[in-house]
């Protein structure tokens, strides 16, 4: 990596990770690199609270993800969430969706980020309108998305394309 300024903007990472599973910490690993890359300063609790809470203990995860929001919630405005799904979606990645929802409701928070393109078992489907939901912005294209939620499914739609898919949670 070569000299390079940071540009002071926090980037919040939500990627699948429970326990670690296979491949994903690889793939947290790489967004942060190529986070840093871009002078963004990445953060991801899940990789570091997991080095000293068991996140396989319900309790134990449960405090590990509620630092990590205590810690965006904390840095404001100068803290933008990128949801990593190229491994899919995870249920602590459902809660960043909520914490997210509640902060665009109450600041100014910028538009969260959606990095990497859903698996391959993307379907196409019919929007669900009773459902919450957010508006993020794809990182490379910066097209806006929208992004609806249940216990079991997220929803995409990406607003330029009119393309919308949906992924089981993990």
């Amino acid at each position: 990596m070569q000299d390079q300024a940071l540009n002071g903007e926090f980037i919040a990472i939500e990627s699948p990770y429970r326990g670690g599973e296979k491949g994903c910490a690889e793939y947290l690993r790489k967004t942060m690199r190529s986070l840093f890359e871009s002078g963004h300063i990445p953060l991801a609790s899940h990789i570091t609270y997991t080095s000293v809470l068991d996140d396989q203990a319900p309790v134990e995860r449960h405090l590990g993800i509620e630092a990590g929001f205590s810690l965006y919630r904390a840095l404001g405005s100068r803290c933008r969430r990128l949801f990593a799904i190229q491994r899919g979606w995870s249920r602590g990645m459902i809660d960043g969706l909520e914490d997210e929802r509640g902060r665009q409701r109450y600041t100014n928070a910028q538009r969260p980020w959606v990095k990497g393109w859903p698996p391959s078992t993307q379907k196409q489907v019919i929007w669900p309108s009773h459902m919450p939901f957010i508006v993020a912005q794809d990182y490379a294209t910066k097209e806006l998305i929208t992004i609806a939620w249940s216990k079991d499914r997220v929803y995409l739609r990406y607003e330029d394309s009119g393309d919308q898919y949906y992924m089981e949670v993990k």
